[in-house]
């Protein structure tokens, strides 16, 4: 239903001559869903088998949370819950804390104003490339998983 709210008022402002395109999304693409580990059944509040967020939030906080829900799995894919996720996220959360404020304790000064363009430039090329290997290694996965490597 919100696809169709998205697509409406992005027709809608594109008639108005408010945003350069008609069409707000390039691709449709469907999550996948979250399996209950009691049961392995999609999780389902009528089922009783879910895991409420307000416990994990409790014990890993929100940030670890997120984390954890995020790099569980492909986006596209079912998945079952798994606590792990979050503590490993939660580790890695409050080391990248620890990080950024040892950093802002640092107190960086830039003689050259384009120093920050250059660094932005090389962190979109890292970006661009890393997300090229994760579509051939996404490739060559499927391409093992049906059979098909090598052919």
């Amino acid at each position: 239903m919100h696809l169709l709210y998205a697509r409406f008022f992005a027709k809608v402002l594109f008639d108005a001559g408010l945003v350069p395109f008609s069409e707000p999304f390039v691709r449709l693409r469907n999550q996948g869903s979250m399996i209950s580990p009691v049961d392995g059944a999609r999780m389902s509040k009528s089922r009783g088998n879910v895991v409420t967020p307000d416990e994990v939030v409790d014990n890993a906080g929100a940030d670890a949370l997120r984390v954890g829900v995020m790099f569980i799995g492909p986006f596209e894919q079912d998945v079952t819950w798994d606590p792990e996720a979050v503590t490993g996220a939660s580790r890695f959360v409050r080391r990248l804390h620890a990080l950024v404020a040892r950093t802002a304790a640092l107190e960086p000064r830039r003689e050259n104003p384009s120093d920050g363009e250059a660094l932005t430039a090389r962190m979109h090329q890292a970006v661009k490339t890393a997300g090229g290997v994760v579509l051939r290694v996404a490739g060559q996965v499927a391409a093992v998983e049906t059979g098909t490597f090598g052919a």
